[in-house]
C-alpha cells in the first residue's frame, strides 16, 4: 500500500469525509420518520424478493415455493411493526397497515391474513378501510366488516361512519349519535 504522505490529494478537498462526519440538522423525529421509512422500505423490497419464484436456488426459493416468506423477513417485518406501534401518527398507521398486510400474505395462511389489523386500525381513514374491505375481502367477511366498523362509527359517534351508510335510516342514526355525543347540532345540520 502507499503511504498516506505519498497519495495524490483528493480532487474534492476532503469534503466528502467532511459531509459524511457532520451532524445532521434535522430533528430527532424526522430523523426517526427517515429510518422507519427506509426499513419499510427494505420490508417491503424483501417481501418481493423473498416471493419471486425465479430468486434461484436456496431457503429464498423454497419459501416462494410455498407462498411464503423467510423466517429473518417476518422477523424484520414483526419488529418493525412493535417499533410503530406505539405512534399515533397517519403516517405511521399506513405504514403499519402495509406492513400488516403484507406480513400476513407472506404467512401463508389461507386467505391471506392480514386484514384484521388494517381494518381496526383507528388511524387510517375509514373511507380507506372500506376501500381495502372492499379489495381484498370476500362477499360475507366484507359485509361482516362493514358491520363491525359501523357498530364502532356508531358508539363513538364518528360522522366517518356516513361513507358506508349515506344518509339513509342507519345514517341518521349515527347523525343522532354523534349529536348526542358532542352536542354538535352545528355539523348534523350541515349534514342533512
Amino acid at each position: 500500500p502507499t503511504p498516506p504522505s505519498a497519495r495524490p490529494p483528493c480532487p474534492c478537498g476532503g469534503a466528502t469525509w467532511r459531509a459524511a462526519s457532520a451532524p445532521d440538522p434535522r430533528p430527532p423525529a424526522d430523523r426517526d420518520r427517515a429510518e422507519s421509512l427506509g426499513l419499510v422500505a427494505v420490508c417491503i423490497a424483501g417481501f418481493a424478493v423473498s416471493l419471486s419464484p425465479t430468486a434461484g436456488d436456496g431457503p429464498t426459493s423454497a419459501a416462494a415455493a410455498r407462498g411464503t416468506a423467510t423466517p429473518a423477513w417476518m422477523g424484520a417485518c414483526d419488529d418493525l411493526l412493535s417499533r410503530l406501534a406505539g405512534r399515533a401518527s397517519a403516517a405511521e398507521a399506513y405504514l403499519r397497515a402495509i406492513l400488516s398486510f403484507l406480513r400476513g400474505v407472506g404467512s401463508g395462511s389461507p386467505g391471506g391474513g392480514g386484514h384484521a389489523p388494517v381494518l381496526e386500525d383507528d388511524g387510517l381513514l375509514l373511507s380507506d378501510r372500506v376501500a381495502f374491505a372492499s379489495r381484498f375481502l370476500p362477499r360475507p367477511s366484507l359485509q361482516t366488516a362493514l358491520d363491525s366498523m359501523l357498530r364502532r362509527c356508531v358508539a363513538s359517534g364518528n360522522l366517518e361512519g356516513v361513507v358506508i351508510t349515506g344518509l339513509d335510516r342507519r345514517g341518521v342514526g349515527l347523525v343522532q349519535s354523534h349529536v348526542d355525543g358532542t352536542s354538535d347540532v352545528q355539523t348534523a345540520a350541515l349534514l342533512v
